[in-house]
């Protein structure tokens, strides 16, 4: 009986003890959902960024096209970036410019 009560108060020990770790590993996955959270976040910034980056990039080589006098190429690059970007002020602008300094 005894050898019975000490089974039963080690298995009551144990539980409580997994118990605990319960709150722990709750309370740690909620800071790695919060992490997860900001990780995805600064991605979509770092993909924005890089876009502009490659928008800049190519408006410098379509202005460099253009007085050179031939920017099929660069104007290209340049729609596709600004797509690619999602700016509609860049693809209003090369849609509005002159057909002769293309």
């Amino acid at each position: 009986l005894e050898r019975e009560q000490l089974m039963q108060q080690a298995e009551e020990a144990k539980l409580e003890a997994q118990a605990d770790r319960v709150e722990e590993v709750v309370a740690m996955r909620k800071g790695f959902d919060d992490l997860e959270a900001v990780l995805k976040k600064d991605e979509a910034i770092m993909k924005r960024a890089h876009s502009y980056s490659r928008l800049s990039a190519a408006v410098l080589n379509l202005e460099e096209a253009l007085l050179r006098g031939n920017a099929t190429k660069e104007l290209e690059a340049v729609q596709q970036a600004a797509a690619e970007a999602e700016d509609s002020f860049v693809s209003g602008l090369l849609k509005s410019l002159p057909v002769e300094l293309l």
